[in-house]
């Protein structure tokens, strides 16, 4: 686990690159949540989703121009109904979904 001495999960000493290259790898209008960022970059189980997790997972992708964090909630397969985020164009001039 990823996870700093308070028990707080923590990217900086995992390093970005590998939620960045699973980021990258997504077309323009997929949606990602944070579970599945979670379990597929972290590798860890959903049963281990914290509230932290979903908070440092959220400020992160608040940092990334080309993805949009929606309001409304939808149903992913896998992960239920989550909260999520939508990859639009680098130049896009969309104002915050939030």
């Amino acid at each position: 686990n990823i996870i700093d001495s308070n028990n707080v999960y923590t990217f900086k000493n995992y390093g970005f690159n590998v939620i960045e290259a699973y980021l990258d790898s997504k077309e323009i209008g997929d949606k990602v949540c944070g579970l599945e960022i979670f379990t597929k970059c972290l590798n860890d189980l959903k049963k281990n989703y914290t509230m932290s997790a979903a908070k440092e997972i959220s400020r992160y992708m608040a940092y990334h121009k080309n993805w949009k964090r929606c309001n409304s909630t939808i149903r992913f397969e896998t992960y239920g109904v989550q909260k999520y985020w939508v990859k639009v164009p680098a130049e896009s001039k969309w104002g915050d979904l939030d």
